[in-house]
């Protein structure tokens, strides 16, 4: 049972797509589902929200499970994966808006403060440490002005999705793991920490 889950995991259920088993398919067929797909395009006019109220006469065995929704024509619409829908149903929560992947650049923030600050002085600190040639060398290639550093910046955006994010921040102490390096104690920990 537990190969047969390899590589299952929870997500949206109008992206899943269901296959036969078959080891090492490389092209992605099979059944997707056709759940929340009922309505497509705007939404309709707000009066015919008063489901609660057409079915009002019926018992409650006896009515649709829309009415159960809460669905009124008074409440506010939010973003959804389908588009707008009513706060608070199933679809508001359970399938917000989609989060694109892609940067968005605000027009109408601060300009970033000019590097290096002026007055500021970083202050030497004793290291025990002094580097072999090859060690140096090693520090100075992973060095780039503030030029380079916009140039990456721009050019790595999309992140883990970028290979060139991954090449430059295999050999770098990035922010990930900045932390974990400022608090290690004792030497065997910080080598298994550097390997």
């Amino acid at each position: 049972m537990a190969e047969c889950l390899q590589g299952v995991k929870p997500g949206p259920i109008n992206s899943m797509v269901f296959t036969k088993p078959v080891p090492n398919r490389m092209v992605q067929t099979g059944v997707t589902s056709g759940f929340y797909r009922g309505m497509v395009g705007p939404l309709p006019d707000p009066c015919l929200f008063r489901v609660a109220e057409a079915y009002s006469a019926f018992s409650i065995e006896d009515r649709p499970l829309v009415t159960t929704m809460n669905m009124r024509p008074d409440k506010p619409l939010v973003e959804s994966a389908f588009g707008m829908v009513q706060e608070g149903i199933v679809l508001s929560y359970q399938m917000p808006a989609l989060t694109s992947r892609y940067t968005t650049l605000h027009t109408d923030t601060p300009p970033t403060p000019h590097l290096p600050i002026e007055g500021y002085v970083i202050l030497p600190c004793d290291l025990p440490l002094v580097c072999s040639e090859e060690e140096q060398l090693h520090m100075n290639s992973l060095s780039v002005d503030l030029e380079m550093s916009h140039k990456i910046e721009d050019a790595t955006r999309e992140q883990s999705s970028s290979s060139e994010w991954h090449l430059l921040c295999k050999p770098r102490v990035t922010a990930s793991r900045f932390r974990e390096i400022c608090h290690v104690r004792g030497e065997s920990s910080a080598n298994s920490l550097a390997e």
